[in-house]
């Protein structure tokens, strides 16, 4: 039997995640954290250890999406990329997860930032 899911959903973890990170569905039916070369799945809504199931909000449904950043400056309307272990970075790469909404002039390594997903468009 199968199982549909709207917006959001709970999922185990492979490893020990905070809230706010970017997770991917491993090939164990498993949510683990993304990478920079990883478009995320979802988003991890609560903290949560090893074998745990939290609440991860998908990435491309309807809505703002709150998210972990790398230590870096942000500014409303920079776009924001897929970063190590499971954080955005403003510095970019190939992978394009959204639009900042907020502006933070020194921002530390964990500040949550809110951001409008998006998909990257296909050349």
């Amino acid at each position: 039997m199968s199982t549909q899911y709207t917006g959001a959903g709970s999922f185990e973890l492979d490893a020990a995640l905070s809230a706010y990170r970017g997770v991917t569905l491993n090939s164990d039916n498993e949510m683990a954290a993304s990478s920079s070369a990883t478009r995320p799945d979802a988003i991890t809504q609560e903290d949560g250890d090893t074998g745990e199931y939290i609440a991860c909000k998908f990435m491309y449904g309807a809505g703002t999406q709150k998210i972990s950043i790398t230590g870096c400056p942000v500014t409303i309307g920079d776009l924001i990329y897929a970063g190590a272990a499971g954080q955005a970075t403003r510095t970019g790469n190939a992978i394009v997860i959204g639009r900042s909404r907020t502006t933070v002039a020194a921002a530390g390594n964990g500040t949550i930032i809110e951001f409008i997903p998006m998909a990257t468009p296909t050349v």
